[in-house]
């Protein structure tokens, strides 16, 4: 008898995972169906594949990727966000700048 495999990485199927190899390919299986990656029409599969890349890059840079990953092994949620609230402030900041300098008026640069 063959072994199964993973529907997602072709690696083989766990047990506790069935029919995935782990919760990862599980997860990006849920993602796809929610996303709508599995359908017929060609106009929301090209937006179902943006929105999985465009979200995939977000979710590696984002702070909650870390925490779920290592959970709780490492300190580099901590610093994931720490990242991002700082580049906010700094935006903040920027943004109440060009106000006042006279850079941005009305809302238009």
């Amino acid at each position: 008898m063959a072994a199964k495999l993973c529907p997602i990485c072709a690696r083989r199927q766990a047990a506790t995972f069935a029919p995935f190899c782990s919760s990862r390919c599980k997860d990006t299986d849920l993602r796809r169906w929610l996303v709508g990656a599995f359908t017929s029409d060609p106009a929301v599969a090209a937006l179902a594949a943006e929105y999985l890349a465009y979200s995939s890059a977000l979710l590696f840079f984002s702070g909650l990727y870390f925490v779920y990953k290592d959970k709780g092994n490492s300190n580099r949620a901590v610093i994931s966000l720490t990242i991002r609230v700082a580049l906010s402030i700094l935006v903040f900041v920027l943004l109440i700048g060009s106000y006042y300098f006279g850079w941005m008026t009305d809302g238009k640069l």
